[in-house]
């Protein structure tokens, strides 16, 4: 009996060790998990409802130990945190240890994730367990996030995609599409990855002080800038691909999604309304799909409306000199038909639930489908 219990103690922490966690690259938090995890595995993987129960009881206790860990760490820094920016050898001293106690809040949280992880994995049959690389994949275009700044798109089309209501027939038309995207984005996340892996987010070298040699974070950051140029050449090629196979307005809308907006302007149909709204309880796939058209034709409305100001700010980009008072002016403008078009879209959105829904999402007391809890946040998923 002995014997067995060792294998199967060795077996368990095997299959911890092997799940693949986002922590090492995104840094530590109690955001790592959340309902997004739960809802991704319910669709990727089909979990049965008591299946589902048990993964969201066990997403609910690793979030509560992340939280822990998060207020340990916190409060053994709160002495040396104002000295994190001081130039001289105390500062350098304390960045040090600082970089310490993240690295070693990345390891400790790294560990629930994957214990998480790994029990969620444990109460699969073999048929959901076969797709549980699809719900990783899934799960690792979190990364997408990161490429903005660098100057491709960070949206993630597969997702996009599946938010639309599609029909079964669209469904199956773009399904081959969706499963070769996945791919090929996974192939250059995995190659960003291991850069991110390779000097975490708070080692010392981040600080791009005295602790780091600025030849080799040039070095770093041109990988980075050409794997972020690829993502954008197959994000594109993605978009016009699956926008051909649907036509009409998604087409449109999948084509404006690979455009990054020039200024601070956000795309209207990622607005943190339009998420909070779709998930108000009860909402059904007509409601969302009625909501997601108001706030797309927003965005569309507002793009060909502000068109002046947002060629003058791609303009400027590009090094063009703009008379600030006329730049001022396309602003204001801009701005105005920024705000008219997403208060209209919200009111269309509004319109769109039940008299009983928008009671209690007005009050307040709308509990935001019910395994979401008090979590909510941008996901991933969804």
């Amino acid at each position: 009996m002995r014997a067995v219990a060792a294998v199967l103690v060795l077996l368990t922490a095997a299959l911890a060790r092997a799940q693949d966690t986002l922590t090492p690259y995104f840094g530590p938090g109690s955001w790592i998990i959340g309902p997004d995890e739960t809802r991704a595995m319910k669709d990727i993987l089909g979990l049965t409802p008591d299946q589902f129960a048990l993964v969201r009881d066990l997403a609910r206790g690793a979030k509560a130990e992340l939280g822990v860990l998060e207020r340990k760490f916190q409060r053994a820094g709160m002495l040396i945190e104002q000295n994190l920016w001081v130039e001289n050898d105390d500062g350098k001293a304390d960045r040090k240890t600082f970089a310490d106690l993240q690295a070693r809040h990345a390891a400790e949280s790294e560990k629930v994730e994957r214990q998480f992880l790994s029990d969620a994995k444990s109460l699969l049959d073999a048929d959901q367990a076969a797709h549980w690389e699809k719900f990783e994949r899934a799960r690792r275009r979190i990364i997408l996030q990161w490429f903005e700044e660098k100057g491709a798109t960070n949206t993630d089309l597969a997702r996009l995609v599946r938010s639309m209501g599609l029909s079964t027939e669209e469904a199956e038309a773009v399904a081959p599409a969706l499963e070769k995207y996945e791919h090929d984005v996974d192939v250059l996340i995995l190659e960003y990855r291991a850069l991110l892996k390779a000097r975490p987010r708070w080692s010392a070298q981040r600080w791009g002080r005295e602790d780091g040699d600025d030849a080799e974070n040039q070095a770093e950051q041109q990988k980075m800038s050409d794997i972020a140029d690829r993502m954008g050449r197959v994000q594109k090629s993605y978009a016009q691909m699956l926008a051909s196979r649907l036509g009409g307005e998604r087409s449109e809308e999948i084509l404006r999604a690979v455009e990054p907006m020039p200024g601070w302007f956000g795309n209207l149909t990622q607005d943190g309304r339009l998420r909070e709204l779709m998930r108000v309880s009860g909402v059904t796939d007509e409601q969302k799909a009625a909501m997601r058209t108001a706030f797309a034709r927003a965005e569309r409305d507002f793009r060909r409306q502000a068109s002046e100001y947002l060629d003058m700010l791609a303009r400027q980009q590009n090094g063009e000199q703009i008379d600030p008072e006329a730049h001022q002016r396309a602003y204001n403008a801009a701005y105005q038909t920024y705000a008219k078009a997403r208060a209209d879209a919200i009111k269309k959105a509004l319109d769109a639930l039940t008299p009983e829904q928008r009671t209690r999402f007005e009050d307040g007391t709308d509990e935001a489908k019910g395994d979401d809890d008090d979590w909510r946040r941008e996901g991933w998923w969804w």
